[in-house]
């Protein structure tokens, strides 16, 4: 049951970190992190607000762009910005080349737009009358919510006259 132990010597920590860091590749993943927190510093905010650091692929950083129109513009700045990156990353991690890809779906923050009803654009005498005709449904919240429905449905047909 018991296991014979190799005597080996000790070594310190940092050394042994040193070699996992560098099986895993996380030294990559550290450098990425870094680009993608200072990318507005490196790129310039009009361009970090459409595009990030995606991944590391050998010496060449992926980086993700809003859409195409915008990874055209990114292009035509690519030496620029490559010397840019590889300044911050000051020889840790070189960069010999920049690849564009689009940002995932999944990713994407589509603007949300805020629906804002059509005015209210209704004769006062019709609405009373519809009202009146409408008092035959017994339950207050139906009646209400059949009352809104025509207000809104009278409203667009005003609309489009």
């Amino acid at each position: 049951m018991s296991k014979k132990r190799k005597n080996k010597k000790l070594t310190p920590l940092a050394d042994s970190l040193t070699a996992v860091y560098g099986a895993k590749e996380w030294g990559t993943q550290w450098h990425l992190f870094t680009l993608v927190h200072n990318w507005p510093k490196i790129a310039g905010s009009q361009f970090a607000d459409r595009s990030m650091p995606a991944r590391f692929q050998r010496d060449t950083l992926w980086v993700y762009v809003q859409d195409s129109v915008w990874m055209q513009q990114i292009q035509l700045c690519k030496m620029e910005l490559l010397d840019k990156i590889n300044k911050f990353l000051q020889k840790k991690q070189v960069v010999e080349d920049i690849r564009w890809e689009l940002l995932p779906p999944w990713m994407r923050q589509e603007p949300v737009e805020e629906y804002v009803p059509p005015p209210i654009n209704v004769d006062p005498a019709a609405e009373r009358s519809f009202r009146q005709m409408a008092e035959i449904i017994e339950d207050k919240a139906t009646r209400e919510a059949f009352c809104n429905l025509w207000l809104h449905l009278e409203s667009i047909k005003n609309a489009k006259e």
